[in-house]
């Protein structure tokens, strides 16, 4: 695109958001004094955890109209579970609304108590079992009627200190045993795990010693550091409106996947992953119009694995859930260890699966959400992933951890910290 209508191109899109607000009547939400933004106030966080994910909502959707869809979204997200665990839907569901309410709690909770919040994690759906922690004394907690809550008071650390605990840990094993190390926390029983790319060297144990003193014992009271070596562990992507479809310009190949909406200062643009390649076109369905697309900025590190690119028209809040599947995003939630959320791809479209671990470093690639299975495939980077219409992150590929493929993705709240974007609601 020529520079000058490069300019014209952003103008109109910085008039047409501003247009429609106002509209609307719509005005920037308030943003809660536990966790100000660093924009004076535009955005408003929304999740689980100090590292909040911040939205900016058009406001063209009512409550009753939101309840609907989210009713519709949930029962198709329960039906893909239901096929691959061979429950009923109506179970499936009534397991997902159950999961909605445990989520708002877990907001109010990382809402009022950034510092201290340990983290939450479903148990099981089945017998409705949670635990929750905290780093200091544990306060009340509202959890819905018939649910089971093993409440910890005095953990170690939080959740954003775990998280960086699990880079650090991350750079200083790859150095010492000089292989690719993933790690992820347990947070229940306050172990670092460790997975190691590599057959075990003869002065492993030495080494380990020497890694868990020099990170996990200086740091984190407690926890415990556990270290495996496989030599396939080795982080591997998937390159091959949100959940459009990423090609080579004049090819049907697939390259990857969008996932979600952003604005910056009235500018709409779209997520995908960086590692797909810096040159495709957007084609919001398989055999529609292609849109060029033009990167604005990209991130792969500290933040996980983003790309925020443009298109020529204006980006809005929905994303695809499956190849016939459109979904308006409605919200952006924090991620819940042991929660159920789906993944779209045009590599094997939809799979639905359970969070095993947050706050992840893999391939040197930080602040990563690892899911139980590996049910994703080529071409699905760069994809939504979500339940319901709750939008929650960006897939990125995926990496053994203790002995099992998993898929990981990049969750919504590092879009923040890496561009100054908000995430675009309805």
């Amino acid at each position: 695109m020529p520079a000058n209508a490069t300019t014209m191109h952003h103008l109109r899109k910085l008039l047409v958001p501003i247009v429609a607000l106002a509209v609307v009547g719509a005005t920037a939400p308030a943003v809660s004094t536990a966790a100000p933004t660093e924009s004076g106030g535009a955005p408003q966080p929304s999740g689980s955890g100090t590292s909040m994910v911040h939205v900016h909502s058009l406001g063209k959707a009512t409550a009753t109209e939101k309840a609907a869809q989210e009713r519709r979204s949930l029962r198709l997200d329960a039906s893909t579970i239901a096929r691959q665990t061979k429950r009923s839907t109506d179970q499936v569901y009534a397991d997902l609304v159950w999961q909605g309410v445990i989520g708002n709690e877990d907001q109010r909770l990382a809402t009022q108590y950034p510092k201290t919040y340990a983290g939450l994690r479903i148990l099981s759906h089945a017998k409705r079992t949670v635990w929750l922690g905290f780093t200091g004394v544990a306060p009340k907690v509202n959890l819905p009627s018939h649910t089971l809550a093993t409440v910890a008071s005095h953990q170690p650390l939080n959740e954003t200190e775990m998280s960086q605990l699990t880079a650090e840990v991350a750079r200083q094993a790859t150095d010492s045993f000089n292989a690719e190390s993933t790690v992820a926390a347990d947070i229940v029983n306050g172990s670092i795990e460790v997975t190691v790319a590599k057959p075990k060297p003869t002065q492993a144990d030495r080494v380990i010693r020497q890694l868990a003193a020099d990170t996990v014992g200086t740091k984190s009271g407690s926890a415990q550091l556990k270290v495996v070596f496989d030599p396939r562990a080795k982080t591997k992507t998937e390159a091959a409106s949100g959940g459009a479809k990423l090609e080579t310009p004049g090819t049907e190949s697939l390259d990857c996947t969008s996932a979600f909406s952003v604005i910056k200062d009235g500018v709409t643009g779209m997520l995908t992953a960086q590692h797909c390649t810096s040159w495709f076109t957007h084609e919001n369905f398989d055999g529609d119009s292609e849109l060029s697309a033009m990167s604005i900025s990209s991130t792969i590190g500290v933040n996980g694995d983003l790309l925020w690119y443009d298109t020529p028209t204006n980006e809005m809040p929905q994303f695809r859930a499956d190849f016939r599947d459109l979904r308006k995003l409605n919200t952006a939630p924090g991620v819940i260890l042991g929660q159920w959320i789906c993944q779209f791809g045009y590599g094997n479209g939809k799979s639905c699966d359970t969070v095993y671990r947050i706050g992840v470093s893999a391939g040197g690639i930080n602040n990563l959400v690892a899911l139980t299975h590996h049910f994703t495939t080529g071409g699905n980077s760069g994809g939504p992933w979500f339940n319901g219409n709750a939008g929650y992150g960006v897939h990125r590929g995926f990496t053994p951890i203790q002995f099992q493929d998993r898929s990981l993705f990049t969750p919504l709240n590092q879009v923040w910290p890496a561009f100054g974007a908000s995430i675009l609601l309805n």
